[in-house]
């Protein structure tokens, strides 16, 4: 588990005891799943707004039993983003 803390300046990750400081809420989620992943959107979708994303495509038929899925297709490289809620 992992908490994430961030503000409109910066961003913290604190997990395993250790906490990191980053430029920006995308700096850190770039650093924790290894690639950009649209979270402007990412917010809308977790409330039920399928708001668009260059290159993304979110699946948000599950999200009432707390499951989210988008899919990133070419011409970038392809990546799942599978979310589920512990309500």
């Amino acid at each position: 588990m992992a908490n994430l803390q961030w503000t409109s300046l910066s961003a913290r990750l604190q997990a395993n005891g250790e906490s990191r400081d980053f430029s920006s809420l995308d700096a850190l989620i770039r650093h924790v799943t290894g690639t950009d992943l649209p979270v402007d959107s990412l917010f809308s979708w977790l409330q039920g707004i399928p708001a668009p994303a260059l290159g993304w495509q979110a699946d948000l038929h599950d999200l009432g039993i707390g499951r989210l899925s988008a899919q990133r297709a070419a011409p970038y490289t392809p990546a799942t983003l599978k979310i589920i809620l512990d309500r």
